[in-house]
């Protein structure tokens, strides 16, 4: 078990910025410390290890993927050659969080919308194949031919609904890159955001 608590204000004294503590347990009368002895070391091992980042001690030098962490919680950004484990989600979500209140709304709704399209194509799909494998084992040979000519047909109806509702879906994309674009965020943030390659992004800035 492992305890991290990040401090934004002093506490105690010291020279460094991260400290590492462990339990220890200390006779009350001999004042020696328990030997935890090969047959109980699993016990101790389970105890917790404590970690205090006191962040305003930090420098200016991140000279590990930690000490990026640390960086960012100090600076509030993330540079560009920063490349600690999970920075990258958390400059997309400090980059969200940063815009201004109407380009973040839209962009949670440009999100909310994608996750809402996913799930209904995947319902679409499933229940689709359940109605078709039930079909096929009741109706026989030849009415699953004549069905599966009208199944053809819808198909192709639903695949040009599905086209045009992601023809406009991209279209969205843009949109919201373009915005992204006019308050001044880079070409590979407002890729990473919208999904657009740098090129689809580029080509927004020159519209």
């Amino acid at each position: 078990m492992i305890s991290v608590n990040i401090l934004f204000f002093p506490l105690g004294r010291g020279s460094d910025y991260v400290y590492q503590g462990t339990t220890r347990f200390r006779g009350i009368h001999d004042e020696f410390d328990l030997d935890p002895g090969s047959e109980d070391a699993g016990f101790f091992l389970d105890l917790p290890e404590y970690y205090l980042i006191n962040v305003d001690s930090f420098g200016k030098v991140a000279r590990d993927p930690l000490d990026q962490w640390i960086y960012f919680l100090k600076n509030q950004d993330i540079p560009a050659e920063f490349d600690a484990r999970g920075l990258k989600k958390a400059r997309q979500v400090f980059d969200v969080m940063s815009l201004p209140d109407e380009a973040r709304w839209d962009y949670e709704h440009f999100v909310e919308e994608q996750r809402l399209m996913r799930a209904r194509m995947a319902g679409s799909f499933e229940q689709g194949e359940q109605k078709g494998l039930l079909q096929g084992f009741e109706q026989g040979k030849l009415e699953g031919k004549q069905e599966g000519r009208q199944e053809g047909k819808l198909e192709g109806k639903l695949e040009g609904k599905l086209e045009g509702k992601l023809e406009g879906k991209q279209e969205e994309r843009r949109s919201l890159a373009k915005r992204l674009i006019d308050r001044g965020m880079a070409a590979a943030e407002v890729s990473e955001l919208t999904g657009l390659t740098i090129d689809e992004v580029e080509a927004c800035r020159r519209e």
